[in-house]
């Protein structure tokens, strides 16, 4: 006698919306870019950066976090060192930029915690609901997919001009800066001319010069995390604005 076996449907697929979502993420810029003018203190910036680097481990970027550590903690390295040669000419110069970019750190993070893992469809179509203007879409597509493109083509420019001679890189730069450089910028400026055309083309085929609004296979929403992250946010930037003083003279520093 043949066994007979129950047939089950398989469960739905639920697709949820990315998050946070991307008006919360620029509202978290805001907020954070606020709070960097408000908070003069160093122990006060570090509080908010290690803030913002939080907001990416709750969010789950572990991917993005890890690098955004590594790269503060170099530019803090950048710092310190330019503090201990400022006598050396130029390295003031360095100094101060290291010094800026610590200060943008925490809008930074915020930034890239919105680029890093919302699809590029649920940002136009969040951005179409605020109202931005369609010219301002179209820019923000080609850049957003300009930038990694025109990295992966300077990979291959590089991997080239190696194979074009059997000599160390270095060596190259040092006995004939000029050709070397004339070898990398103009594949840069061709293939970036090629690549804007590109896509260009891709955002009218997609539809981005129409009068239509724009939308997602998933609508972006609002999520009860996006607002709690929110409300943390400014509680934060408002507690360290109030005392971030106290906390240095505390420290010491």
């Amino acid at each position: 006698m043949a066994l007979q076996q129950e047939r089950t449907e398989p469960e739905p697929v639920v697709w949820t919306a990315a998050t946070p979502d991307v008006r919360i993420g620029l509202l978290l810029v805001v907020v954070l870019a606020v709070g960097t003018g408000l908070i003069r203190t160093e122990s006060g910036l570090l509080l908010l950066t290690l803030w913002a680097l939080g907001l990416l481990l709750v969010f789950r970027r572990l991917h993005a976090l890890w690098g955004l550590v590594t790269g503060y903690l170099f530019l803090s390295l950048i710092q310190r060192a330019s503090i201990w040669l400022v006598a050396v000419p130029g390295v003031a110069y360095v100094g101060a930029a290291a010094t800026m970019g610590l200060h943008a750190y925490p809008m930074a993070a915020a930034l890239w915690l919105v680029l890093s893992g919302v699809p590029m469809s649920q940002i136009m179509a969040a951005l179409a609901a605020i109202r931005v203007p369609r010219m301002l879409l179209i820019v923000t597509m080609v850049v957003y997919r300009y930038i990694p493109t025109l990295f992966g083509e300077l990979r291959v420019i590089a991997l080239g001009n190696r194979l074009r001679s059997t000599r160390p890189g270095w060596r190259r730069w040092a006995t004939s800066p000029i050709t070397e450089a004339e070898h990398l910028l103009v594949p840069i400026v061709m293939r970036s001319a090629l690549i804007a055309d590109e896509l260009s083309s891709v955002a009218v085929c997609k539809g981005l010069d129409e009068h239509a609004a724009r939308t997602a296979l998933i609508p972006p929403r609002i999520g009860a995390a996006d607002i709690l992250a929110t409300a943390m946010t400014i509680a934060v930037v408002v507690a360290l604005a109030l005392t971030a003083g106290r906390i240095e003279d505390g420290w010491g520093w």
